[in-house]
């Protein structure tokens, strides 16, 4: 190494950097400016470019150097050219007043610790942003600038993007795809369109994926507005920058929404599928529905503007309809499609549902009826094609009716339901042919299979026969000792788990009818009176945000999932971390920050759920992953989400936090239909959005 003065300290100093960088070569690279060699800081190799003191070769240029602390930024002044460029950061302006911006490979970095840190950049930055030209000789391992030797910028890399062009005005959606990087088959893992601030460097992730290939859509936000970056980063499989380009764009977008399931002119018979096709990024949607008939105007409930809408007309609906669509942006304005002008001519439809043709009942069923326009009562009928005879089996308002089939009904029988409409005419459905073989029964409800009690329950007892000493028998399943409890004609036990051992029991229901024993089925259940052990916090609810951001920022990083969505879900699914499950029985906490069930890493606790046994809700116990830290539950969640097939729909915009809460829900990932809008509720009101900031 040809530099001069240095002796010891430039071996200790060389030694500090491997330590501190150990990406980092110091090469044997001599620098020299208009002939005269640089040896008061050393040159260094950062990988595989050129990197050398910003300061010392910009003033030897004749250029006036800059230190923007609060931005990390460092501006390069030379006449009236102005270059920026930033610490960690790979987007360089050479001239932000003409917009000529570019991306590098090898960011500027401060090396050295406080006041002693020095401000390194890659040489052709240097060359780039002052037009100077520079010579490299590998042979003598020579870098030589020659400012009197004007040069054109040269580009970093060498492959683009289609879908837009520089400079040009962006109104709606664009389908962005890279182009000649053939040469990054194989190491990029990650395509992320960035739109990023000029000013700020900073911006969102707009659209991306793994596929290199692949086109890409981008629907802007019509609430983003102005001159912008749009970038195209290729990422590794960590999430390591490997190279870009960029193009200089301006949003002005102009939100359109179509109405799509429906044609002009349309006459609607059914129901139908209705989507909104917009052009801009939507928050929801909502259908609204103008009956020029009869006057009525129906707004549909906030709806996903990327799945689907179905829209069940009832005859009270029949005329002529406009049906508009509606699309809103994050800050609840609205722009309306074009109304689409049908013919509702939907025809009177009532069916039985609960049983089918030809079948055998032997016991209880559950019937409901199915409609399509009001009602004043119903009624639940059995028909006797021998007799013609009509036996009433129910009269309600409306809703469903469960049918105990007695035991002196037997032979072929028809089913059906006749309903009164607002004017007080009976309309019947078809009739559904059953075969009745009615036997005497009982049935229980109160626990169910695999209840656990530990707190007073009332059991029930249902027979569709008058039967002589109901009682309950409960049986202790170890000992196989029995207890029997007689009931009153309310048909009703409260069972105290304190008057009993802990452990597995059964119970059934029985009395006599006919001379004949008649029982329910027998329930095998737990009774447990010992300490019990419910949701514990995981920190205190200030905390939880600033812990699960810093987990969302790392995998956001890593995978270009949005960070605010996976906040959001983590403050949805914990109450702010202050529910986490606990084994019941033990205690154990299980840092499950998502309430998934199953074994994990850190095995499994027991927690409370409710099943259903005859109508009635019962508590039992379910098996929910445990961890042995929050990164653990953290890891498990990103990878349900990255790598279970159901969930591509969401990997394709996982980006966004708003594109991501419609799609993990269609995937199946909740079955609340508000899912998505609880969480962008939370994101808007806690203005997580900050939190999907990125630069390149």
């Amino acid at each position: 190494m040809r530099i001069k003065g240095w002796g010891p300290v430039l071996v200790l100093f060389t030694l500090s950097l491997l330590l501190l960088f150990p990406a980092m070569a110091f090469a044997q690279v001599s620098l020299t400016i208009d002939g005269e060699e640089i040896t008061s800081e050393p040159t260094l190799l950062v990988e595989g470019r050129t990197m050398v003191p910003l300061r010392v070769v910009s003033e030897q240029l004749g250029a006036k150097v800059n230190w923007i602390g609060s931005l990390k930024k460092i501006e390069i002044v030379s006449g009236e050219r102005i270059a920026d460029m930033r610490i960690g950061d790979h987007l360089a302006a050479y001239d932000e007043q003409a917009g000529i911006y570019e991306i590098i490979d090898v960011a500027p970095r401060l090396i050295g610790e406080g006041m002693d840190a020095k401000t390194y950049v890659p040489l052709r930055l240097v060359s780039n942003a002052l037009g100077v030209s520079i010579d490299w000789n590998g042979d003598k391992k020579l870098v030589s600038v020659d400012s009197g030797s004007p040069a054109t910028v040269v580009p970093y890399f060498h492959f683009g993007f289609s879908g837009v062009d520089h400079g040009e005005r962006i109104e709606g959606e664009r389908q962005l795809r890279l182009v000649d990087a053939e040469e990054y088959e194989g190491k990029a893992a990650q395509v992320r369109f960035l739109l990023l601030d000029p000013v700020s460097h900073k911006g969102v992730m707009v659209a991306g994926g793994k596929d290199l290939d692949a086109a890409y859509s981008w629907l802007p936000d019509p609430l983003m507005q102005g001159e912008k970056l749009l970038v195209v980063g290729l990422y590794d499989k960590n999430g390591g920058y490997l190279a870009g380009m960029m193009k200089r764009v301006f949003l002005d977008p102009e939100p359109t929404v179509r109405l799509g399931g429906l044609a002009q002119g349309e006459v609607l018979t059914d129901s139908v599928e209705l989507t909104a096709e917009v052009n801009c990024l939507a928050n929801y949607v909502k259908y609204l529905f103008t009956n020029r008939t009869t006057g009525e105007n129906v707004l549909s409930e906030k709806a996903d503007p990327y799945g689907t809408y179905r829209y069940n007309p009832e005859m009270e609906d029949n005329g002529d309809v406009l049906v508009t669509v509606i699309a809103y942006d994050k800050e609840d304005n609205g722009v309306l499609s074009e109304p689409v002008a049908i013919r509702v001519l939907v025809t009177r439809e009532l069916s039985l549902t609960g049983v089918k043709e030809g079948q055998t009942i032997e016991g209880p069923v559950r019937l409901n009826v199915s409609r399509n326009f009001p009602v004043s009562k119903t009624q639940y009928v059995l028909y006797d094609p021998d007799t013609q005879e009509e036996t009433v089996l129910k009269e309600l308002g409306y809703g469903s009716y469960t049918w105990n089939v007695g035991p002196g009904m037997s032979g072929e029988k028809e089913l059906f339901a006749r309903v009164y409409d607002v004017r007080e005419q009976p309309v019947d459905s078809e009739h559904v042919p059953v075969t009745l073989n009615g036997k005497p029964s009982v049935r229980m409800s109160g626990v169910g299979p695999d209840a656990v009690v530990s707190k007073s329950v009332e059991l029930k007892l249902d027979t569709n026969v008058e039967l002589s000493g109901a009682s309950f028998r409960l049986t202790k399943v170890s000992s196989g000792n029995t207890l029997d409890y007689a009931v009153d004609g309310q048909g009703a036990w409260t069972l105290d788990p304190d008057d009993y051992q802990d452990g597995s029991w059964s119970v059934y229901a029985y009395g006599s009818y006919a001379g004949s024993t008649v029982r329910s089925e027998a329930i095998r259940f737990k009774i447990y009176n010992g300490t019990t052990y419910g949701a514990k916090p995981l920190v205190a609810k200030a905390d939880f945000r600033g812990l699960v951001s810093e987990l969302a920022l790392e995998s956001r990083d890593k995978t270009g999932m949005s960070a605010s969505l996976q906040v959001a879900q983590a403050i949805l699914e914990t109450g702010w971390g202050q529910y986490i499950p606990v084994d019941k029985y033990s205690g154990k906490f299980s840092y499950n920050l998502f309430g998934i069930k199953g074994s994990a890493v850190g095995g499994s606790v027991v927690s409370n759920t409710w099943e259903e046994y005859n109508g009635v809700a019962f508590r039992t116990d379910a098996n929910f992953r445990a961890y042995y830290n929050v990164e653990q539950s953290w890891a498990d969640h990103k990878r349900i989400l990255l790598e279970l097939s159901r969930y591509q729909i969401y990997r394709d915009v996982m980006y966004d936090p708003v594109l991501g809460a419609y799609a993990v829900r269609r995937a199946g990932y909740a079955t609340d239909s508000r899912y998505p809008q609880k969480l962008i509720n939370i994101i808007k009101e806690y203005d997580l959005w900050s939190l999907d900031e990125i630069g390149i």
